[in-house]
């Protein structure tokens, strides 16, 4: 946990680089949970995956260094490979042989969660880095084998969140509802083609999501509102992947988050003396403003920067509105 500012570095600036050297599509940090550590997780095919591993690695290694911590502790790491339940056999064998013979090539320590995410299940894998990569080649071998044999299988999207995954399910659960802005020229791109992108929104994160017209909320001119209902989990999954399809990276523009709040999650966005909206700042690496005036009972939080910052102030305003 201590090493993770080190990780993230100045305004989330290493997340970025390593983001843009390996190739991956995303790597973001987990939200806090009850443990000491901080997860990373990392979006992307196996080669890209493993050298953002690498790069996460030297740079918490270096900030042990600057902080006189023991290198030690990071001589074991943990890594979790998510497996699409349909190919989990095949990762375990017959009675475990498999998983055992992965162990015994890579020496390492695997653990297969038997809960299921998403139509995947977990697989912890530890050890020194070295030894966690090579178990993953193995493990992503076999899925590839299988995979032929078996056919293509659709594969949701993992929790690029944050914190620790849970299966996201809107029954049982509490509602809490976030809403966003978002350009009308965005709206298509976010809706799909007769309304598939919204409904895979619903699918992979768990959650309600309905795109108001602009004469049901014509105060916001010519933004449309996104409304989200489910978990905090869902709810950050869903506005990352609403921002993704609002502002592509190919078109190379800045993108923007939009946050309609109540006045008292106003207040403890902005905490006392203005120092959670200090920290908001300073650990995403975007400036973030609160409104002074409210619309019709709501204020408006906005933010403009790289996709890759603004996913990630969103999901620790999330945090600060749940808390």
């Amino acid at each position: 946990g201590r090493l993770a500012s080190a990780v993230v570095g100045r305004q989330g600036g290493n997340i970025r680089d390593f983001t843009e050297q390996s190739g991956c599509n995303r790597i973001a940090l987990s939200s806090r949970t009850n443990s000491a550590d901080r997860r990373f997780i990392c979006i992307g095919n196996l080669d890209q995956v493993q050298q953002a591993e690498e790069l996460i690695h030297r740079a918490a290694m270096g900030g042990a260094d600057a902080a006189g911590m023991d290198r030690d502790a990071l001589d074991q790491v943990t890594a979790i490979f998510w497996i699409p339940v349909e190919l989990s056999g095949a990762v375990i064998g017959r009675s475990g042989a498999t998983l055992g013979a992965i162990r015994e090539q890579s020496g390492v320590k695997v653990q297969f969660g038997k809960e299921e995410v998403k139509s995947m299940r977990p697989c912890m894998i530890i050890g020194p880095l070295a030894a966690v990569l090579h178990a993953q080649t193995l493990i992503y071998g076999i899925l590839v084998k299988e995979q032929q044999v078996k056919g293509p299988i659709k594969r949701p999207a993992v929790d690029d969140a944050g914190g620790e995954v849970k299966r996201f399910r809107t029954d049982g659960l509490p509602q809490e509802t976030t809403k966003l802005l978002i350009p009308s020229k965005s709206a298509g791109a976010v809706i799909g083609r007769q309304g598939c992108g919204l409904g895979r929104i619903r699918e992979d994160c768990g959650v309600k999501i309905e795109m108001l017209t602009n004469a049901q909320a014509p105060q916001w001119g010519d933004d449309r509102v996104v409304v989200l209902q489910g978990s905090r989990e869902g709810r950050q999954l869903a506005v990352a992947s609403v921002l993704q399809q609002a502002f592509p990276h190919e078109d190379g523009l800045p993108a923007v988050l939009k946050m309609l709040v109540t006045r008292a999650e106003a207040g403890a966005i902005i905490g006392k003396g203005g120092g959670t909206l200090k920290h908001l700042r300073e650990q995403s690496g975007v400036s973030v403003q609160v409104e002074k005036n409210d619309i019709m009972g709501e204020r408006l939080v906005s933010s403009r920067g790289a996709l890759t910052n603004l996913v990630m102030v969103a999901q620790m305003i999330l945090e600060v509105m749940s808390t």
